[in-house]
């Protein structure tokens, strides 16, 4: 088991307020070409063959999204409920991602184990109970993180973690679990120095399962934050890590005793009630149970793939498809936006000829094509 310490790094005790504009600005190419998608895989029109879609957006238009999605009834409640999305300001990308069905049944297993584990504390000690009563598992709602770039300019983050752990009333989750295949755009270290410095150490555990493509070995990784004195400049930050094998390349479990997840019951409570908590409570899933775990939903997908295992929808979701399609839809900004002749280079993978508006390319089209999944030119 390997035990590292990130390079210091500053983090502000004051969290920069919000300056969010709750009016729409003038439509932009990268706005209106986001909302058509949004709209177009809320509808099941466009299939993401990759587990990635890049587009560019800048600050102001990622507000301006935001706050014409809250408009929009077609695609608000399936972006808060559906969605998972990540922005960053530093790189003006918003990307969306499709969490695997094989990531989401592992994630899905791994957060109701935890759940279970805290349960069974809260009935061996009544006292402890209330606080473990306020741990939520919030599933991959997203949380945006504002902070102050060099030069007094805003900066903003948002991502929907793979799953969360929230204690009641606050804002930031405590613990965050996130699965990533290796070779792959998903990097694991750099989201988890995101979460834990620009929480200011709110999010206290960020928990990283790195898949190998190519083999059997997956790895397992949980940051924490590392709190500090600087000299002459007073409280800071950093991000130490923990990273052990817990299945090899042949697909051998970690023998290793009290190898496996452990987290602590105070990575889950915030850090103003954690001296009401033991600091040796800990939970433990080991490296076989993690193993066994990940097999059985191996084994699940590679049956789904094969064909011996077919999953049918219920009759009555096909009927609610329909309904839905046969409604009279309304009309928004985007979909009369006219793009130019170099804003169509990086939309025309998302257009339609046979869409909306045949015959007029300088027009959206509301069903897109289907792509590879990555845009990349400039606005």
């Amino acid at each position: 088991m390997a035990d590292t310490t990130d390079p210091p790094t500053m983090a502000n005790n004051t969290e920069p307020s919000s300056s969010m504009e709750t009016k729409t600005q003038p439509l932009t190419a990268n706005v209106a070409r986001v909302l058509l998608l949004l709209r177009d895989l809320q509808r099941d029109r466009h299939k993401i063959d990759d587990p990635w879609i890049m587009l560019p957006l800048k600050l102001h238009e990622y507000d301006d999204l935001y706050v014409r999605i809250e408009k929009n009834d077609l695609i608000w409640g399936w972006v808060e409920s559906m969605g998972k999305f990540s922005y960053d300001s530093r790189t003006s990308t918003f990307i969306i991602r499709k969490l695997g069905n094989m990531h989401a049944a592992f994630e899905s297993q791994i957060s109701c184990w935890i759940m279970d584990q805290l349960d069974a504390i809260l009935f061996r000690d009544a006292q402890l109970g209330l606080l473990i009563r306020e741990i939520v598992n919030t599933g991959n709602f997203g949380f945006p993180v504002q902070f102050i770039r060099p030069g007094n300019e805003r900066g903003l983050i948002s991502h929907n973690p793979d799953a969360q752990f929230v204690f009641s009333q606050r804002i930031f989750p405590t613990v965050v679990i996130e699965i990533a295949n290796s070779p792959g755009s998903k990097s694991l270290s750099r989201l988890a120095k995101d979460y834990i410095l620009h929480s200011y150490g709110k999010i206290q555990a960020v928990v990283g399962f790195k898949l190998n493509a190519k083999t059997k070995k997956v790895s397992l990784t949980v940051w924490r934050p590392h709190f500090y004195i600087l000299p002459g400049k007073g409280p800071a930050v950093g991000v130490a890590s923990e990273t052990q094998i817990i299945r090899d390349e042949q697909g051998k479990a970690n023998p290793a005793g009290g190898s496996g997840l452990r987290l602590m019951l105070r990575d889950f409570v915030p850090n103003d009630l954690k001296e009401k908590v033991d600091p040796d409570i800990s939970i433990l899933i080991n490296s076989g149970e993690l193993c066994r775990l990940l097999g059985a939903t191996e084994e699940r997908e590679r049956k789904i793939a094969a064909g011996e295992l077919i999953i049918t929808p219920p009759q009555s979701m096909f009927c609610v498809e329909k309904w839905r399609e046969t409604q009279p839809q309304p009309v928004y900004e985007e979909d009369k936006f006219v793009f130019s002749e170099e804003e169509l280079k990086v939309h025309k993978r998302y257009l339609d000829s046979r869409g909306r508006y045949p015959g007029n390319m300088g027009k959206a089209g509301e069903t897109a094509q289907r792509g590879r999944g990555s845009v990349k030119g400039e606005d």
